[in-house]
């Protein structure tokens, strides 16, 4: 039953509230051991219930206030390892009940309900209800109604026994009865679910409450009828308790009362209950929480201690002072338990929890809190003192740990996250770890070391940093009790998969919570986010990449947590049923380097390099075979050269990939751990640069001489081999059928968030009632996902003569961005931008009101820049755009690479505060100045130039190569490709130009064909290289480098050739191809007529719910058209276990000639054919032809697949004599 009634409370205002004189009695039972095995039948007849001792009789809810109950009510309990038993005996004259649907509102009848808290912090509880009829009602809450708790209505206490006797007769009037007895059985291991591992032991307590709803009957027909008022209404039901509530209220699980376990057999002498001193310290806490809801229902904000008479506590005798944080709607109070380092929290949901905090100093090590402190003092002194208020003043109200905290982040952060937050943003987070710390036992099992580095910083990766940490923690909170740390570790990763989902995006990572916002990220999104949850709740954690693959165009990023002694890894969002599980396990065991970065000294043997304020972690021997690749850089008289920059160069995307750039020392060296595939290895620095290709596993040490010549218009081919696929790891499926369920529940619980965005139809109807453009204004509301609030507000909020300019706006900015943006940059934008004056509209839009510049986090800098100077100054660059640059040269200090190690950039307002930023930051604030100014200006995605637009001429700036303000000499170059097959950009090659020592890809857009490139190419003369290359399909890539010259006005005819590999088509394996196929409607395909006609036949299985099943879907969506016009049939198959209700193939975009069908029989006789298990490599794609050949063969995370599977069909010679049209499998 819930009924919502506001405790009152009546304290006297002119002295301290004392929390042991407000009304708090509740009831207690101590429970004892079972001595014999109970058999659940309702007659209570063994001697272990008879030694038991029965509760006191029931009383009214709101206490003994009230008249006692008609009718007696007791309860008796035993309990052992497997089961915590109850009997009930309810004395009743007439006995009935109606309801037989289980899981209806059993209270509707006389009732007889348990209420379970195991941990005492009021949330996660169970409820039981049952009738007279045995029907029942199981539900778990996460919290109360009263806190927002939601009804698992659907969870059910699995393995429940319970037996009903009546004494009397069921729903007969024409007789008396005497009552009824319950006996039941509730098993440890359903309490465990909301207790997460929890086994009770001596002197555990529980909150446990019993509840009797009892209605008014009358006999009418010779039934039983619930008694009616005067008005028709039903009497109210009375509601009988053991341990009064004070209210009509059984969902105020504070008041329930204590189960206290003994280990002593039932029948034998125990100690009474007392109790435990921190009781009365929880409860004075409650009295905080009520009053906190009072103030806030009417202030709709927390309160002060002082505002709510708080802010001094007496408690048996002592007068303890509370302390109090808030933060939005959110607070969190907390009290010392006297005597001891233990502090107990409550927050503004009801959540209690306990944490005790023994240390004095955070960094526990004094040398390194000396490092520490040094390393901080100089940067102060060097740096932070520009934002000295805006970072240091929260150093006042610091207690030691935090401050030291404070200080670890400020001496190794990333400049520009230093630069783009303010101190009271990393307060919180320190305070937010160390609360994560200190509310989880493994807080005090981690060592300074991984706390320091991989729980505290509030950086995962390359991401906008939020307040995602806060929001977990007080989510997580309650759902990660009793559990170990590596339970815990694993249910994050569940608790992530409820929130978000793979979907390929743009390379600028969302922040955690905009990611969640929108139920979808790419692996390093999903990565942040869990690395962010686990850092939440206190468990130590990174982000674990690797740059580029070695055997295919692909990176990817998961996360390695440290649990119960040991690092272990798991896919980011993607929960496996053990640690150490992943679809990308077997990639990794081919990678060439995985990597992590931490700010900060981290003690570690193997590293890829360590500067002054961060440490860049090599992980490559955790996944895969490696040794350490040496290289000596000397001049041409052997004479060792030092600080030369040696870049390890794989290559993927067309492009040869810096996996890492190190100095050689003074001997020369150079050293990177590798795994064992060929790399490119390039020594350099302005003048020239020596490079040479290096199969790892061959050799120990590379030599290069460096002299003064470089090559000019030369080529060379190299033929770069992966490290060989190993046979796969066995798979552990312990677990996975009941994961797989989980996936599937979890997977709805997301699909209900995101069915809350506004529709199609809602979005038209907005855009009806503010007369706008319904069409256009829907699509782009269903692209912003869970933004559309904030694209809403823009829209209304700007006048309607002015609504075409949001239009502009959000049309221009990225799709990424219609998902994060707030609406109140997005306003900003609007209402601070210089009107267009004579600059043309589309100009203006794109490169004036347009407030993205590059990647950086969104901002409002126009008004935020624009107070700082008098006006003159911004008619000065709108005027000459020259004075923004000379400001910034003048002004902005330019800093090296390590102060930016993780690639983020400070917003401009935060470059301007800090005085000091890198190139891309200064370069960033020049566009935001001139914008600002309303002068058009970007930063070319091409070249990186920075550039400003006067006088229909766009002129660079910052560059060494020209004066200011003038453009670079340029020549026109002319790509010339005689090939047929495709030939895209970033797929089959790229162009770089040189600067200081390498070459620099210039980015023209992802798989631009060749043939869609302008015919003359405007590029800065200089000197440049194509990179060009044939992937084969055991990872190799046939590559061509070539090096040629741009002259100044002047064209250049570029061959672009892409090398081939001649070979004939080989046949992987054999196997006997069935003449029928059953389509999943029932129906049948002629497997044999189909392959004879097209001439061969792809056939995917696919793991619908993984990131590889879901590369091989986009680029058969990509390639849906060449697939078409090649007529090449697929045949689909899902195994069973891998369908789950979310599974729908419908929704797929694939080649015409595809259908799923269902023949499990094919797979095992595939992997005996290749002595595999293929079952875990999913999606395995292959091509056969009519004679059972298979010609093409992929299984697990493979990108490109499509591509190679087209290719290798279109090698096949298709038979002429057959009419594709005759067979038809749609």
């Amino acid at each position: 039953m819930v009924l919502f009634l506001l405790i009152s409370l009546h304290i006297k205002a002119d002295q301290p509230f004392a929390a042991d004189e407000a009304r708090y009695n509740p009831l207690s039972y101590i429970c004892q051991r079972t001595t014999s095995q109970i058999i659940i039948d309702g007659s209570l007849d063994e001697a272990d219930w008879a030694a038991a001792q029965w509760t006191e009789d029931f009383q009214d809810i709101q206490g003994p206030a009230l008249p006692a109950p008609t009718f007696r009510t007791r309860v008796k309990m035993l309990w052992d390892d497997s089961y915590l038993y109850v009997a009930a005996e309810l004395e009743e004259p007439d006995i009935w009940g109606t309801i037989t649907q289980r899981d209806a509102v059993i209270f509707h009848d006389n009732d007889f309900e348990i209420f379970i808290d195991p941990t005492g912090d009021t949330h996660n509880y169970l409820e039981y209800e049952v009738n007279t009829l045995g029907t029942v009602w199981d539900l778990m809450l996460t919290k109360p109604y009263r806190d927002g708790g939601m009804v698992v209505n659907n969870w059910d206490i699995k393995g429940l026994k319970q037996a009903i006797v009546i004494n009397g007769t069921l729903n007969n009037p024409g007789d008396r009865d005497e009552g009824w007895t319950l006996e039941m059985a509730i098993p440890m291991s359903v309490i465990k679910e909301v207790n997460r591992r929890h086994q009770p032991k001596e002197g555990d307590l529980w909150r446990i409450n019993f509840s009797r709803v009892q209605w008014h009957t009358e006999i009418r027909d010779g039934q039983y009828h619930k008694k009616k008022d005067d008005q028709g209404k039903l009497l109210p039901e009375e509601n009988w308790v053991w341990s009064p509530q004070g209210v009509i209220d059984m969902h105020r699980p504070e008041f329930w009362g204590f189960l206290s376990f003994s280990e002593t057999a039932v029948g034998q002498p125990t100690n009474p209950f007392v109790m435990p001193a921190d009781e009365s310290l929880k409860w004075a806490l409650r009295n905080i929480y009520y009053r906190q809801r009072n103030f806030m229902a009417i202030h709709k904000r927390p309160a002060t201690l002082e505002e709510i008479e708080m802010e001094r506590i007496q408690l048996a005798g002592r007068m303890l002072v509370p302390e109090m944080v808030s933060m939005g709607q959110q607070y969190v109070a907390r009290i010392q338990l006297p005597g001891t380092k233990t502090w107990w929290h409550i927050r503004n949901d009801g959540f209690v929890w306990a944490c005790n905090n023994s240390r004095q100093h955070l960094i526990q090590d004094p040398e390194k809190r000396k490092a520490v402190l040094e390393r901080y003092e100089a940067r102060k002194a060097q740096l932070l003192h520009e934002r000295s208020e805006a970072l240091l003043s929260v150093m006042d109200s610091a207690n030691l740990q935090e401050q030291e905290a404070l200080q670890f982040l400020y001496a190794y952060s990333t400049l520009s996250d230093l630069s783009n937050y303010d101190g009271a943003f990393f307060l919180n987070q320190v305070r937010g770890a160390l609360a994560a710390r200190d509310s989880f036992p493994w807080g005090q099992m981690m060592s300074e070391d991984d706390f320091l580095h991989f729980v505290l910083p509030p950086r995962a990766g390359n991401e906008n940093m939020d307040s995602a940490r806060q929001v977990i923690f007080h989510e997580l909170l309650p759902r990660l009790k009793g559990m170990t740390m590596t339970e815990a570790a694993l249910e994050v990763n569940h608790w992530c998969h409820e929130k978000v989902v793979y979907q390929g995006t743009d390379i600028r990572t969302s922040a955690p919570l905009a990611t969640i916002k929108t139920a979808y990220g790419r692996c390093g999104e999903e990565s942040v986010l869990t690395v962010t949850a686990l850092r939440a709740v206190g468990i130590p954690a990174r982000q674990i990449y690797t740059p580029r693959w070695a055997h295919q165009d692909d990176n990817h990023a998961w996360v390695e947590f440290w649990a119960d002694g040991q690092w272990h890894y798991y896919g980011a969002c993607e929960p496996e049923p053990d640690v150490n599980m992943g679809w990308f396990t077997e990639a990794a065991r081919r990678a060439m380097l995985t990597a992590t970065t931490t700010p900060g000294h981290y003690p570690s043997d193997l590293i890829v390099k360590q500067k002054s304020n961060y440490t860049r972690l090599n992980q490559t021997d955790l996944y895969a075979d490696a040794k350490t690749l040496f290289v000596k850089v000397t001049d041409k008289d052997q004479r060792p050269m030092q600080d030369v920059s040696v870049r390890y160069l794989l290559y993927n995307y067309a492009e040869f990939y810096p996996l890492a750039t190190l100095k050689t020392d003074r001997q020369g060296l150079s050293q990177l751990r590798l795994g064992l595939g060929d790399i490119l290895v390039w020594a350099g620095d302005s003048r020239h640069y020596r490079f040479e290709k290096v199969s790892v596993a061959t050799t120990d040490t590379l030599h290069l001489v460096m002299d003064e010549q470089t090559p000019a218009n030369a080529a060379w081919d190299f033929d770069l081999v992966p490290p060989v696929a190993k046979a796969p790891l066995p798979v552990n499926e312990t677990g996975r059928a009941a994961n797989n369920r989980r996936l599937a529940y979890e997977d709805s619980i997301r699909t209900a968030y995101e069915a809350t965005f506004m529709s199609e139809e809602e979005a038209i109807q907005l855009a009806r009632k503010l007369e706008i453009d319904q069409e256009v204004f829907a699509q782009i509301i269903q692209k912003s996902r869970g933004n559309w609030r904030d694209l809403c507000n823009v829209m209304e909020q700007m006048p309607a003569e002015k609504r075409s300019l949001v239009f502009d706006l959000l049309e221009v900015i990225s799709e990424k961005d219609l998902r994060d943006a707030p609406a109140s940059v997005l306003l900003s934008h609007l209402q601070h931008t210089p009107s267009a004056e004579e600059t043309a509209h589309d100009i203006w839009v794109k490169y004036v009101l347009n407030p993205r510049i590059a990647l950086e986090k969104l901002t409002g800098y126009k008004a935020s820049l624009r107070p700082h100077f008098p006006e003159s100054f911004w008619l000065k660059i709108s005027q000459n755009p020259l004075v923004a640059e000379q400001w910034i040269n003048d002004h902005i200090k330019l800093l090296g690479a390590d102060e930016h190690y993780i690639e983020t950039a400070a917003v401009p307002q935060g470059t301007f505060s800090m005085k000091a930023g890198d190139a891309h930051d200064r370069h960033l604030l020049f566009v935001a100045m001139c914008r600002t100014a309303g002068v058009p200006a970007l930063i070319d995605e091409v070249t990186g130039h920075v550039k400003f637009h006067r006088e229909g001429i766009w002129h660079t700036v910052f560059s060494p190569y020209s004066a200011p303000g003038q453009t670079q000499a340029q020549g026109s170059l002319q790509l010339n490709y005689q090939g047929d097959e495709p030939c895209k950009y970033y797929q089959h090659f790229t162009l770089a130009k040189y600067e200081n020592g390498f070459y620099k890809t210039l980015e023209f857009p992802y798989a631009k064909e060749i043939s869609a490139f302008p015919s003359e190419i405007p590029l800065d003369a200089g000197e440049y290289m194509l990179v060009t290359g044939q992937r084969q399909n055991d990872g190799t890539v046939l590559s061509r480098v070539s090096f040629f010259t741009m002259a100044a006005e002047a064209t250049t005819v570029l061959p672009v050739i892409l090398r081939q590999r001649e070979s004939q088509m080989e046949v992987i394996t054999t196997f006997e191809l069935p003449a029928f196929i059953q389509k999943m409607d029932g129906s049948k395909v002629e497997t044999g007529q189909l392959v004879e006609t097209y001439g061969a036949m792809a056939m995917v299985w696919l793991d619908p719910g993984k990131e590889p099943t879901r590369h091989v879907l986009r680029d058969l969506k990509n390639l849906k058209s060449t697939f078409d016009e090649a007529l090449l049939p697929f045949l689909f198959f899902v195994p069973e276990e891998k369908r789950t209700d979310t599974f729908a193939p419908e929704s797929y975009v694939l080649p015409a000639h595809s259908v799923f069908g269902v023949a499990p029989e094919i797979m095992p006789q595939l992997s005996d054919h290749l002595n595999r298990e293929l079952k875990g490599e999913l999606p395995v794609v292959i091509l056969v032809n009519p004679k059972g050949e298979v010609l093409y063969f992929s299984s697990g995370y493979k990108i490109g697949v499509c591509e190679q599977l087209l290719s290798t069909f279109q090698q096949i010679s298709l038979p002429t004599e057959n009419n594709p049209g005759t067979c038809k499998i749609h």
